[in-house]
């Protein structure tokens, strides 16, 4: 999938998203249902701005030996750093972000990335498919808060 063009009707720039997500958090009338569908929608959208293959900034160095022509989806995955479940959970708990603070929280967790489909199954065997390793909540741990401890945890390193 190319990036959406800025003619596309659903088009959106990241500030636009920011303000989205802002304005759901603080709404008195959006239903929870409404607002975790909305922001599961804009975690894609935001990691597929620069485009969800060709044009993603991010990737795996065994990723980057697959020509680009073959990524497709056929022997690479658009990955999330952080799984959406946990941005949306954190933002469903912490409501009353600025916008400045979803910005910033987007902008550290909310990453896209390209990685071979066996390294995909390597997170997934590990248990991290839609979870962070038990680091990542620990202030004891080398992981706590580091949103790459799940592919630091799976030896996947990225570029």
């Amino acid at each position: 999938m190319a990036k959406l063009s800025k003619k596309n009707p659903k088009f959106r720039t990241k500030d636009q998203m920011v303000n989205d997500v802002h304005g759901l958090l603080n709404s008195d009338f959006a239903s929870e249902g409404l607002i975790r569908e909305a922001i599961h929608t804009i975690c894609w959208t935001w990691t597929q701005h620069e485009g969800k293959y060709a044009g993603c900034p991010n990737f795996s160095p065994e990723a980057a030996k697959i020509p680009e022509a073959e990524w497709c989806g056929k022997n690479v995955i658009h990955e999330h750093i952080v799984p959406k479940t946990i941005i949306i959970n954190y933002l469903m708990n912490t409501r009353k972000l600025s916008k400045a603070k979803i910005r910033e929280y987007f902008d550290t967790h909310l990453i896209g990335v390209i990685v071979t489909k066996e390294e995909d199954l390597r997170l997934n065997s590990l248990g991290l498919r839609q979870k962070m390793p038990a680091g990542f909540t620990d202030e004891n741990h080398e992981l706590f808060a580091d949103p790459f401890a799940r592919h630091k945890t799976a030896n996947i390193q990225l570029v």
